[in-house]
């Protein structure tokens, strides 16, 4: 999982409707890091902090987006 600065994981530049909520993601970002853990029954990943925020995600998608490159299975 390769993220560029001031992208999405999904591919696109950030792309938040409401800039107020972007700021907030980026202030979580630099303060506790572009990533976060997500453990299920599935396994555990990381997943970008402005991905969750613009997608949501589900724990039935987590192993697709594992495969597609979005996020990364950790175990």
């Amino acid at each position: 999982m390769n993220i560029k600065p001031g992208y999405c994981a999904c591919g696109k530049p950030l792309h938040y409707a409401n800039k107020e909520v972007g700021g907030i993601v980026e202030k979580y970002s630099r303060e506790r890091g572009e990533t976060v853990e997500v453990v299920t029954l599935l396994g555990k990943f990381r997943v970008q902090r402005h991905f969750i925020a613009l997608h949501g995600i589900t724990a039935q998608e987590l192993d697709l987006l594992a495969k597609a490159g979005v996020i990364e299975r950790i175990s």
